[in-house]
């Protein structure tokens, strides 16, 4: 609970993305470590403290309008652009999907959209064009997390169609395609998700256990269940309801062989 912090002052008065001074009638909220806090914090504060998340989510907004597209880590009204997807999405489209009130849904809707759109932001032109983030992309240094990035941004795909739903009374079509991106990944020759490079081939060395420069801070093992929305899709891919129960008891038992090559944080 020590994140998000709250930004304004007794006034309302806070610095924005922008650099400008802002006034909101409630709370303004920044430090959303959101890939780290999108899956359980999030959620958890709907139900412990519902009547700070309509503040939270319109924080979202607020530096979304003021930046230009929704925070992907955001500190002290700036932008670290730490960490990957846009997970300001699922944190948005759980709020509405509870009818949280205190922001406006449309324009969540719509900033949503306009992030996950923007085709110089980290590869998300390419993922547009083929469905994933090719392996000799360099776009982010070092450390490309090609195979992390097109699973996150497909289930952000995922939560914008839900959101579609329920604000304009459809899901997007666009969206609910490429929530289904994750498919391109899947390599049947390994049984996981492997990296893809710009023609289309998978990783030739890949293995299942290393930490490589592809993956986030975890490997392919970890990364096989990234498919939140749509677990049906992965089990068919995974063979079936008993091959996927045999898979998540060996993900439980596995020990790597190399435990030399785990990242120290």
């Amino acid at each position: 609970l020590l994140a998000p912090t709250i930004a304004s002052d007794v006034d309302g008065a806070y610095l924005g993305a922008d650099r400008r001074l802002h006034h909101t009638a409630g709370i303004h909220y920044s430090t959303f470590s959101l890939w780290d806090t999108f899956r359980a914090s999030h959620p958890l504060f709907t139900l412990i403290c519902p009547e700070r998340v309509g503040d939270m989510a319109q924080s979202l907004i607020d530096f979304g309008e003021q930046h230009g597209r929704l925070p992907v880590w955001s500190m002290w009204s700036s932008e670290t652009d730490m960490m990957i997807g846009l997970h300001a999405i699922p944190v948005l489209a759980d709020a509405i999907s509870k009818g949280i009130g205190g922001f406006d849904y449309a324009q969540a809707l719509k900033l949503s959209r306009r992030s996950m759109l923007d085709a110089d932001y980290r590869s998300l032109g390419r993922y547009d064009r083929l469905g994933d983030v090719p392996s000799d992309v360099t776009d982010m240094g070092n450390d490309d997390w090609s195979l992390s990035r097109p699973l996150e941004y497909a289930y952000n795909d995922h939560c914008v169609a839900q959101m579609a739903k329920w604000v304009e009374g459809r899901s997007d079509a666009a969206f609910s395609r490429r929530s289904q991106n994750f498919r391109h990944l899947f390599n049947p020759a390994s049984g996981f998700f492997c990296p893809r490079d710009s023609q289309g081939r998978f990783q030739a060395d890949f293995d299942p256990e290393a930490y490589t420069p592809h993956i986030c801070e975890s490997n392919a093992w970890q990364y096989l269940w990234s498919v939140q929305h749509d677990v049906p899709a992965l089990m068919q891919l995974l063979g079936g309801r008993q091959k996927m129960a045999a898979r998540l008891d060996s993900f439980f038992t596995h020990s790597p062989r190399d435990k030399a090559a785990l990242p120290l944080f």
